[in-house]
């Protein structure tokens, strides 16, 4: 997922907070170090975390300094990088393997450190980007695995971990700094005041007004925070203007009727918000929560978004609900406060004055009397009085409401019958679904025990009562705070747990897997490690889209939950990816089992929309102490042993040491390769495409071939099979795009143009950077676009039609050409033809070299020419070899023709003479 700006301003602002915790610089320092020491050798790895203006700064590296800069002064900004902003929109990392060859990288620091090669990973986890991992090597080329990439991805992944928990904590001590601070007011300015600071830290969002009910159903604008992008005056100025009337607006008196906050992303697509008094206000997005005490709502607070749409995490929602209730209560006990105050002065006015008898103020302190008794009736909190043994002499509505009992019930009672206190765990009062989210904080708080048996979390707070200087009693306050206990919970839950699936997540992974390790080793015993992915799981995705994805997901947890039948050992790592640790197991059979049994499991249908679909999973399997003698080893092994059954097409390996020989051979013969792409070994031929109707060349398909210096020339099928296994394809196909297109520049010089044909395969297609590549390849080589024409296999275009409709549609919208290869051999389907911008038709060799022959070969390929030129399309025939073939051709209207009639596929010091040779006037 791509990261927004408000996510980038948000974890910015988190810089003082990360800056002042030693023990997360601590973790950062040895991510880096593992990485620099333990993986690759290189001379420089640097974490870079977010600042409030957008900017990423460094925070720890090793080394700390390079060329006399130290790692805090070095600063990357994703408006000058354009390496930095294609990592922030994808989310994924790049490897340059030549930064001499890539615009990305910003060229001053490449220049000044003398960058050669670099690897840029984001921090990320859910999508949501923490920072950048940049690592790379002074004066030389790194040399980095695809598995070495992945173990980086690894570590990058608990640095996430770390910095996203470091944000979970602030938001719990921020709640907690909040309510101390409300609960301490003495003027609703003071209250409002607090509550937009802590508002402001919650939300990350400044514009942000506060409306009083008058108590009829309507609300008045009171107070706007002084860090708004408005003015108060302009603020209450323009809701005079609008005149909003709040009685009927849907929003604010939905809020009113449920009490419940109401978050509306984008006012526009809603048919609720007062679109007149949006468009006034520049509002985007609205957030609006209930100020609710005592059950009626006083207020509102309202966060609206100006500049762009906001989208907040259900912690942050909860967080800024959290505070409103607060601030609510709050405002309640001084409303209740301000009144008494009030008559207090009007009485002290009236009798210094008036100077009235005796009488007459004792009657006006028996009055006083009477209020503090309203208050004290009203207030929110719970409060009681005790005598020196314990009694219970007073006691107001709201705390005798906490216990379910009644102000006679428990007036005169000891207090230990009716106030019964208890000590419980957390972990055991919270239970939600997907068992006890308290698990990693055992911590004890003190609860109440309602009359029915129910209990609540309270804090206590108690004042002693003083007669001529000895304790005559106590007065006692509760509050219950249950809710927020809750969110604190929570908040831990979301640390540790998946929330889809709610399987322990990669964090406790890593925990659990060395625990066990440790505790195998000292009991002499066997673990085994299962690393496991869905085969089918992107079609699924991509046909049904990610919410129906979502729920495979949560049902192949519960299945592998189901099928293991032990608590907290099966894990979701991310996307489909989940590992399951078996500890103790006696030998492979027992292991082999239960891979069994999960395969059965997940073989029976998920049915979604009344329609079935099947998932099936590839298991790799790791054994500890023989696989490995640390987790990281026996992770990587049981991670190969996954890769090698989804290469062999069973559902299941055991890991054996020939796995890794397989992967040393890969990764020598993709350095086979490609040092023959740097040492120039590769050779284009050309073919060409004769127009039918002038006899001239008019297009030129461009050919690969291997210049082996032991070998000779190699022909494609002796080396492409091989090279489409390793990652060097992708290389070697923009090198032949890049070549032709020069190639075609240099023959386009005349007046007589000459196209330039490339065949393109399923994995560069998919590459998702193709078109920016073709694009910059057209820009570099100044080839007008339309003369580049690029061919696609029919298997191509309906493997993922939706995806590949919108980049063939790309590369229409450039100008480049689409051509259907060996057209009719496939899965020829007239839909394709109708709704995909193609351009020509291929006829394949297996229909034109047997025109002579009766059958039905005449019949097709004479109906491939028409169907061609109905649909406005230019048909091509290959494999032209004979007079009959180029005649029959002519005859039925095909336009262009290639094949060894005309010429051999021949280089380009061959091929250029033929050019002026045919298209001389």
């Amino acid at each position: 997922m791509s990261v927004g700006h408000n996510s980038l301003t948000r974890f910015g602002h988190m810089t003082e907070l990360i800056l002042a915790s030693p023990a997360l610089r601590s973790t950062l320092e040895q991510v880096v170090s593992a990485i620099s020491a333990d993986i690759v050798k290189c001379n420089s790895v640097g974490i870079y975390l977010p600042q409030a203006d957008g900017n990423f700064r460094g925070f720890v590296g090793k080394p700390t300094t390079i060329s006399g800069i130290t790692i805090d002064q070095m600063v990357i900004s994703p408006e000058s990088d354009a390496l930095v902003r294609e990592m922030l929109e994808k989310n994924q990392p790049i490897y340059i393997n030549d930064t001499s060859l890539d615009h990305r990288p910003d060229p001053i620091p490449v220049e000044m450190f003398s960058i050669k090669s670099l690897l840029a990973l984001p921090i990320s986890f859910e999508g949501e980007i923490f920072g950048l991992l940049f690592l790379f090597n002074s004066g030389f080329v790194l040399d980095i695995t695809e598995a070495e990439i992945r173990s980086i991805e690894a570590y990058v992944d608990m640095a996430a971990f770390a910095i996203r928990n470091m944000y979970l904590t602030s938001q719990k001590e921020l709640l907690l700094d909040a309510t101390r601070e409300l609960s301490v007011c003495t003027t609703t300015q003071a209250v409002l005041d607090s509550c937009f600071i802590y508002m402001e830290k919650a939300l990350f969002n400044a514009n942000i007004g506060i409306h009083i009910s008058d108590g009829n159903g309507g609300f008045v604008p009171t107070q706007l925070s002084k860090n708004s992008s408005w003015t108060e005056n302009d603020w209450k100025s323009v809701h005079k203007e609008v005149r909003v009337d709040f009685a009927r607006d849907l929003v604010f008196q939905e809020v009113v009727r449920t009490k419940r906050p109401i978050f509306i992303p984008d006012v526009q697509a809603d048919p609720r918000p007062n679109q007149q008094a949006c468009k006034e206000f520049g509002i985007k997005g609205l957030f609006i929560m209930p100020l609710v005490a005592m059950g009626d709502v006083l207020g509102t607070v309202a966060v609206v978004n100006l500049a762009n749409q906001e989208v907040y995490t259900p912690s942050e929602i909860l967080l800024a609900e959290s505070i409103a209730n607060a601030a609510a209560s709050a405002l309640s006990n001084l409303s209740r406060m301000d009144r008494l105050e009030q008559i207090v002065r009007e009485r002290t006015e009236e009798i210094q004055e008036k100077n009235v008898e005796l009488e007459r103020v004792v009657q006006r302190l028996v009055q006083l009397g009477h209020q503090n008794d309203v208050i004290l009736n009203t207030v929110a909190e719970g409060i009681y009085g005790l005598d020196t043994n314990g009694q219970v002499t007073f006691c107001n509505p709201s705390a005798a409401k906490m216990i379910g009992r009644t102000v006679s019930d428990v007036t005169g009672q000891d207090v230990n019958s009716v106030f019964q206190k208890r000590t419980v765990w957390l972990r055991d009062f919270f239970q939600f679904a997907h068992g006890s989210v308290a698990s990693h904080n055992p911590v004890m708080s003190d609860a109440l025990v309602r009359a029915d048996g129910s209990q609540f979390l309270v804090e206590y707070s108690s004042t002693p009562i003083v007669e001529d200087g000895t304790v005559a009693g106590e007065v006692v306050t509760i509050r219950d705070v249950t809710r927020r206990r809750m969110l604190e919970m929570q908040i831990e839950y979301q640390a540790f747990y998946d929330t889809l699936t709610g399987l322990p997540n990669r964090y406790l992974f890593t925990q659990q897997l060395s625990s066990s390790m440790e505790q195998a080793s000292d009991l002499k015993e066997q673990l085994a490690l299962m690393f496991l992915d869905l085969d089918q799981f992107k079609i699924i995705n991509d046909t049904l889209g990610h919410g129906h994805g979502d729920q495979v997901l949560k049902e192949v947890a519960q299945r592998l939950n189901h099928c293991v039948g032990r608590p907290n050992v099966v894990f979701r790592l991310g996307g489909d990816e989940f590992t399951i640790v078996l500890h103790p197991v006696e030998n492979d059979a027992e292991v082999e089992r239960i891979a069994q049994d999960i395969l059965v499991e997940l073989s029976r249908p998920f049915v979604m929309n009344n329609s079935e679909f099947y998932v099936s999973p590839s298991i790799g399997i790791g054994v500890y102490p023989r696989d490995g003698v640390d987790s990281e080893t026996l992770l990587k092994h049981a991670d190969l042993a996954m890769y090698r059954a989804k290469q062999s097409g069973v559902h299941y390996e055991l890991y054996n040491s020939s796995m890794t020989n397989q992967m040393v051979s890969r990764v020598a013969l993709e350095r086979e390769y490609e040092r023959a792409l740097d040492h120039n070994e590769f050779v284009l031929f050309y073919q060409p495409q004769i127009d039918l109707r002038s006899g001239r060349i008019v297009g030129m398909e461009a050919l690969i071939r291997c210049d082996s210096p032991t070998k000779g020339i190699l022909l494609p099928g002796e080396f492409i099979p091989q090279i489409e296994k390793t990652g060097v394809i992708v290389a070697l196909e923009e090198w032949v795009i890049a070549t032709a297109c020069a190639q075609a520049k240099i023959w386009n010089v005349g007046p007589s143009p000459i196209r330039m044909s490339v065949n393109l395969s399923a994995r560069q297609f998919d590459n998702k950077n193709l078109v920016d590549t073709i694009r910059g390849i057209l820009k570099e080589t100044e080839l007008n676009p339309n003369l580049l024409e690029l061919e696609l296999t029919e298997s191509i275009i309906l493997q993922n039609s939706e995806s590949v409709m919108s980049t063939m549609q790309e590369l229409s919208d450039l100008g480049v050409r689409i051509s259907i290869d060996d057209f009719g051999t496939g899965y020829s389907s007239l839909a394709y033809l109708r709704d995909f911008p193609i351009h020509t038709l291929k006829i394949d060799r297996m229909f034109v070299e047997k025109l002579g022959e009766p059958g039905k070969n005449v019949a097709i390929t004479s109906s491939i020419i028409s169907l061609a030129s109905h649909l406005g399309l230019r048909s091509v025939a290959e494999g032209v070899e004979t007079h009959e073939q180029l005649a029959f051709l002519k005859e039925h209207g095909c336009d262009e023709a290639q094949g060894y009639f005309y010429s051999r596929p021949l280089p380009v010091t061959e091929i250029t003479p033929l050019i002026r040779k045919m298209n001389q006037n």
